[in-house]
C-alpha cells in the first residue's frame, strides 16, 4: 500500500498560493517502484522514503547537468583593474602583516 501525505505549504508571492505534494514510501516499497519515484521526483513531486513512521531520505532531482567546461570561455568577460598590482598603503599592509 503506498501512502500518499498531501502538505499544504503556503508562500505569498503576490497573491499566489502554492501548494506542494510530498508522498512518502517505505523502504520495501522504494525498491520497488524505485524507477516510478524517479520519474515522480523528475516531474516535481516531492518523494520521502521511511523507515516505519521516520523519514530518512528526500529524493530530489539533480541540477541540469552541464556541458563539459570548455578553457577560455570567459575570455574578454572580465578584467584586472591596474590598481591590483600596486602596493598595498602601509596601514593596510600593517593588518595583513599583524603589526
Amino acid at each position: 500500500m503506498l501512502l500518499k501525505i498531501f502538505c499544504l505549504g503556503l508562500s505569498w508571492v503576490g497573491l499566489m498560493l502554492e501548494v506542494i505534494v510530498m508522498t512518502r514510501y517505505s523502504i520495501r516499497e522504494a525498491k520497488k517502484h524505485l524507477s516510478r519515484l524517479i520519474h515522480q521526483s523528475l516531474s516535481g513531486e516531492e518523494v520521502i522514503i521511511a523507515r516505519g513512521e521516520k523519514p530518512l531520505v528526500k529524493l530530489i532531482p539533480l541540477a541540469s547537468i552541464s556541458k563539459e567546461r570548455v578553457f577560455g570561455s570567459l575570455k574578454g568577460t572580465g578584467y584586472v583593474d591596474d590598481c591590483f598590482s600596486a602596493p598595498l598603503p602601509a596601514e593596510v599592509l600593517a593588518t595583513w602583516e599583524g603589526k
